[in-house]
């Protein structure tokens, strides 16, 4: 997940809220995980076709390191409530007491 973390540090500095980029980064790898469970694609299958579906922008990017990482750090076989509450108690553990603060101030 060290990729994830990344991501959240580089939203984070962004001075959004980190509580509800944690909840956005977790429900998007659970959805990930949802569409890797259904239409049972390999890794290069599914960026190939996200990247024809969006325009190449930061949001692109940052849903690909999500992906990127669902696909080579879960298995398969993991139910995506499990991916999202992972990614979820993951991103929250690295928050400090400031940042929480800030945000619920």
């Amino acid at each position: 997940m060290k990729a994830l973390i990344f991501l959240f540090l580089a939203i984070s500095t962004a001075k959004a809220d980190p509580i509800q980029t944690c909840n956005y980064v977790a429900g998007v790898a659970e959805r990930v995980q949802d569409i890797r469970h259904v239409e049972q694609d390999s890794w290069p299958i599914f960026k190939d076709k996200v990247s024809k579906i969006y325009k190449n922008d930061e949001g692109l990017e940052q849903l690909l390191v999500i992906a990127a990482t669902v696909y080579t750090q879960t298995p398969e076989a993991t139910p995506a409530n499990k991916v999202f509450d992972s990614v979820y108690k993951g991103c929250i553990k690295q928050l400090t007491p400031a940042q929480i603060k800030e945000y619920r101030s």
